[in-house]
């Protein structure tokens, strides 16, 4: 599947360890050439209450591990008006979300691919980019290359994204 380059570690305190919630999945993540960073996949609730927790239990469970970061997936905010079509654009809510970024010392990698990732099929017709990736500064000059792609719908309302750690010649 293409993880050369990547080692599963077990467990060592709070080195190398998976760690499961209802709302994301974050690990450590330990390559080969001995580089590592910390890994979150989220998929955030839809309720604001139980979004606003998961920020909290990220900011909490990164704290003092001083490793480059990055968060993946479904955060079911957007950062601006540009990031909707049709429907309610809460300023408050994107305001907030950006509030968290910066709260975790974390910025939006931008992408490649379709713009929206979500489309509520029925009427009215909203387009949003709810999925994408973010990163600590770190992060992003230990993978200086990094592309993430939004790519075509297939099954769900949702765009897959991917993110290629070498850039679009990963592919």
């Amino acid at each position: 599947m293409g993880f050369d380059g990547f080692a599963i570690r077990d467990s060592n305190g709070r080195s190398g360890d998976v760690t499961l919630s209802s709302q994301m999945v974050y690990g450590h993540v330990v390559m080969a050439d001995g580089n590592s960073w910390i890994l979150s996949a989220v998929y955030a609730s839809t309720t604001l209450s139980l979004r606003d927790q998961m920020w909290d239990d990220l900011q909490e469970w990164f704290a003092g591990r001083n490793l480059p970061w990055l968060v993946i997936g479904d955060f079911n905010d957007v950062l601006s008006r540009e990031e909707k079509q049709d429907g309610c654009f809460y300023a408050n809510r994107a305001a907030k979300f950006s509030e968290h970024l910066q709260g975790c010392q974390l910025v939006d990698l931008g992408f490649v691919g379709h713009r929206f990732t979500w489309v509520r099929r029925s009427s009215p017709r909203i387009a949003e980019c709810l999925d994408s990736a973010v990163a600590s500064v770190e992060w992003r000059i230990l993978f200086p290359e990094a592309v993430i792609s939004h790519l075509p719908q297939i099954y769900s309302d949702h765009n897959p994204i991917l993110a290629q750690l070498g850039g679009l010649e990963d592919a």
